[in-house]
């Protein structure tokens, strides 16, 4: 009997939210996608847009041979994927897309992405989920096809499962911020709050901040409300200069001599 579509994307949703740091999400989220579009290989990318860099996950079985290694073939993607219709189409940020609904196959040809690099892998087409992670960066799933076949309720199912996925990358970053935290010791901590100017309650908020907790979660703990939460961390922004939370962290990790 037919697997039905809700229970195709319940199983894809129990693989994505199985326990997961960021070290291992990248896995989970092509365990995922592959469940509800097959395709020739599944790859996460995240791009800084700002620096160029990219960095991605891919099952090693499934990747074509035009390259030595996965590795090799990011480098050469590195050099080219300005040219990639729908990773520089911030219009539709968020949109699942295929590179067929550009191109046509004899100009996706002509273009130096697919001579250097989606040649070598005998893509075809791809299917393409961009999803920002930062002002400067975005991570994207992507399914390659050495064919021009991905229907329109594959590119649905993509769509649908977005926001399952940012939100796996959320629980991930937080399964890491707890894990590294629980690293740092305790006297650490307390002479990098010291060190920074914060009051007793200002070290107390930064400190559930960095271990992963929302606002209104802090404000549960410490028997305030989210709104005194949010005002400690305004101060605590002002006081350390900088932007917002990811910044306050960042600079308490750098103090207890952890790089996050």
């Amino acid at each position: 009997m037919p697997i039905s579509e809700d229970s195709r994307f319940q199983k894809a949703l129990l693989d994505l939210y199985e326990s997961a740091n960021l070290t291992m999400v990248s896995a989970r989220i092509i365990a995922a996608v592959k469940l509800l579009i097959p395709g020739d290989v599944v790859a996460v990318t995240e791009i800084n847009y700002r620096t160029g860099a990219i960095k991605g996950c891919a099952d090693p079985e499934d990747y074509p041979t035009g390259f030595a290694t996965v590795e090799e073939s990011y480098e050469v993607l590195q050099r080219y994927f300005q040219q990639h219709p729908i990773v520089m189409d911030f219009r539709h940020t968020g949109i699942a897309r295929r590179i067929s609904d550009h191109w046509s196959a004899p100009e996706f040809h002509e273009k130096g992405i697919y001579c250097e690099f989606y040649r070598k892998l005998h893509v075809e087409d791809q299917v393409v989920l961009m999803m920002p992670t930062d002002p400067a960066c975005a991570a994207g799933v992507a399914v390659s096809r050495g064919e021009r076949s991905f229907r329109t309720i594959e590119v649905d199912r993509l769509n649908r499962l977005g926001p399952h996925i940012i939100q796996a990358y959320r629980n991930a970053k937080r399964i890491t911020m707890l894990e590294n935290w629980k690293t740092i010791p305790v006297l650490n901590i307390a002479a990098a709050m010291e060190e920074l100017g914060l009051s007793r309650r200002q070290s107390e908020v930064l400190e559930m901040i960095a271990a992963g907790y929302s606002n209104a979660e802090a404000a549960v703990l410490l028997g305030v409300s989210a709104l005194t939460i949010k005002k400690h961390l305004e101060n605590i922004f002002a006081i350390l200069n900088v932007s917002g939370r990811s910044a306050a962290v960042a600079l308490l990790f750098r103090k207890v001599g952890f790089q996050s």
